[in-house]
């Protein structure tokens, strides 16, 4: 077997490809990580947006909940009001016949 010589300028060349190899498969090795990242960085943003959607809905239907149980106890307050005032005029016209039978 005989020994190769390589000269200087072509080892420097062979030095200078390597490094460049070595970068670029550095700089895809760096490229996936970040790809990895960005799809668990985008799937966590996804499932904390879908919880706080789930939560504005939650609060949402209380809300109308709260103002179908308003509007009800409202008109509950404007019957028994309206009830009173019926009765207290029924009384009035009934006290009111009962002093002119008596005059």
């Amino acid at each position: 077997m005989s020994d190769i010589e390589i000269s200087p300028e072509d080892m420097a060349q062979c030095q200078e490809i390597a490094a460049k190899v070595a970068t670029d498969a550095a700089a895809h090795a760096m490229a996936d990580a970040i790809s990895q990242v960005k799809a668990k960085v985008v799937a966590q943003c996804e499932e904390e947006t879908r919880q706080v959607e789930e939560e504005v809905k939650a609060v949402r239907c209380a809300n109308e909940e709260a103002e179908a149980c308003r509007v009800a106890e409202e008109e509950a307050a404007a019957q028994t009001k309206a009830k009173g005032e019926v009765s207290a005029n029924f009384f009035i016209k009934c006290l009111g016949f009962m002093i002119m039978v008596i005059i």
